[in-house]
């Protein structure tokens, strides 16, 4: 996939994170802030994945660039979720909600791009 195409999928997930959380800020901002929190930290790891297996994959792949995106998605953003979720504004229930929304987005909007890619190509051709 294109950067074009991944750049399309961050603006819809963060549009729906943002207006999820906007409509669950009617229910409580607890539940509002742990959409918004689980939202983007999913975003912000899966844009960490996406480039991580863009580097890896490249014909010849830099290993500090690999090194650096590794660094980055697992220590980095991992300690930041487990301070993030030690707060008590933060709702775990709402940072699952958003944490889910960006992944079910994500991957529909994978299974969508191969569908029509497939579908564009008769016999895998």
């Amino acid at each position: 996939m294109n950067d074009e195409t991944l750049t399309s999928l961050w603006l819809v997930a963060a549009a729906a994170v943002g207006l999820a959380a906007a409509v669950a800020g009617i229910i409580g901002g607890r539940l509002a802030l742990g959409i918004a929190a689980g939202g983007t930290w999913n975003i912000a790891s899966l844009w960490c994945l996406a480039r991580l297996l863009s580097a890896w994959c490249r014909p010849r792949p830099s290993r500090r660039q690999v090194l650096g995106w590794l660094f980055l998605k697992f220590p980095l953003l991992y300690v930041a979720i487990f301070s993030l979720l030690r707060m008590p504004a933060v709702s775990l229930v709402g940072f699952s909600i958003g944490f889910s929304l960006v992944l079910l987005l994500a991957v529909g909007w994978v299974m969508i791009r191969v569908r029509r890619t497939a579908l564009a190509r008769p016999h895998g051709r």
